[in-house]
C-alpha cells in the first residue's frame, strides 16, 4: 500500500483518489486530519472532495502520513 501511495502523489487526480481512499479505510475526519498536518479543516474538505490538492512537494508526505496511520478499532 505504502508505494501505491507514494507513486500517487505526481498526478493531481490519482492524490485525490488516493487521499479519499485512504481517509475512508482509516475512517479519519477532516479536522483529524487537519490538525495532524497543520492545515485549515476547509483545505482537508477541499482536497478530500477533489477541489483542490496540495502542491506537488507536498501530496507525497501528506501519503506517507496517512500510510503510517493506523486503522481504527471501531470500523
Amino acid at each position: 500500500t505504502e508505494r501505491f501511495l507514494m507513486f500517487q502523489h505526481h498526478d493531481p487526480k490519482a492524490f485525490h483518489l488516493a487521499f479519499v481512499a485512504e481517509m475512508t479505510r482509516l475512517g479519519l475526519h477532516d479536522t483529524e486530519v487537519a490538525r495532524a498536518l497543520g492545515v485549515n479543516q476547509s483545505t482537508v474538505n477541499r482536497w478530500r472532495h477533489g477541489l483542490t490538492v496540495p502542491y506537488p512537494g507536498l501530496r507525497g508526505p501528506v501519503l506517507a502520513w496517512l500510510a503510517t496511520q493506523p486503522t481504527r478499532k471501531d470500523q
